[in-house]
């Protein structure tokens, strides 16, 4: 199940500057798949555990963006948890990770992990 979120609306929202807001919002208007998940999350749980992704991601070449300053706004946001969903531009392109405030009035956070990476990881 998933929260009824129009198409245009959530365009609008990742109206914003930066590269990773910019891609998601075209893959989006292209007709990307996407989902609002019903309920919260803890937003400070969140934080920590994407900080240590992007460490990881960066570690094994994991093509992606936005990661490190996604979770530098979900340390920032004031509110105790977030609505999440995603918008997947499909196995060429990026999957998008979004973290919306609770009345899914404004979008806290997004960053594009790559689907395709090297397997060499970084030493």
């Amino acid at each position: 199940m998933c929260i009824t979120v129009r198409r245009v609306e959530l365009a609008r929202l990742l109206s914003r500057d930066g590269e990773v807001f910019e891609l998601c919002r075209e893959a989006l208007l292209a007709g990307a798949r996407f989902e609002i998940w019903p309920g919260l999350v803890e937003r400070k749980a969140l934080a920590r555990i994407y900080s240590l992704r992007a460490a990881l991601a960066r570690k094994r070449n994991v093509p992606a963006m936005g990661m490190d300053e996604a979770a530098e706004a979900l340390g920032r946001f004031e509110g105790p948890e977030v609505a999440l969903g995603y918008v997947d531009d499909g196995p060429a392109g990026y999957h998008f990770q979004l973290f919306l405030a609770p009345d899914l009035s404004g979008v806290v956070a997004c960053l594009g992990a790559g689907l395709k990476h090297d397997p060499q990881p970084k030493a």
